[in-house]
C-alpha cells in the first residue's frame, strides 16, 4: 500500500507541474489587437454634387465623427464619368 501511494506521488507531481506550466504559459501569450474603431463611409445625398465620399469615425459604433471637417474625400467629378476610383500618388 505504502510502495502505490508512493509511485502516484511520483507521477502526479510532474502531471500537475506540467499541467500548470501549460495553463500559465498560454495565458502569458500575446493577444491579437482587437477593433480600433469603426469607419463610416457616406454620401450626403443623391443629388448632383452631393454623391461624394465622407468619412466619419467612431470608437463604439453609435457614435461618430466627421473626419476632414465634414468635406468629401472623393469628389463626385472623379467617381460618377468613371467605373472606378483610382488613386495616385
Amino acid at each position: 500500500m505504502i510502495l502505490l501511494i508512493r509511485k502516484l506521488r511520483q507521477i502526479i507531481k510532474p502531471v500537475i507541474f506540467l499541467g500548470l506550466s501549460g495553463f500559465f504559459l498560454a495565458s502569458c501569450q500575446p493577444q491579437p489587437p482587437g477593433y480600433a474603431g469603426y469607419l463610416f463611409a457616406y454620401f450626403t445625398g443623391n443629388g448632383p454634387g452631393q454623391e461624394q465620399t465622407h468619412y466619419a469615425l467612431s470608437w463604439d459604433g453609435y457614435h461618430y465623427r466627421a473626419l476632414n471637417d465634414n468635406q468629401p474625400v472623393i469628389r463626385s467629378k472623379s467617381i460618377s464619368n468613371s467605373s472606378a476610383v483610382i488613386f495616385k500618388k
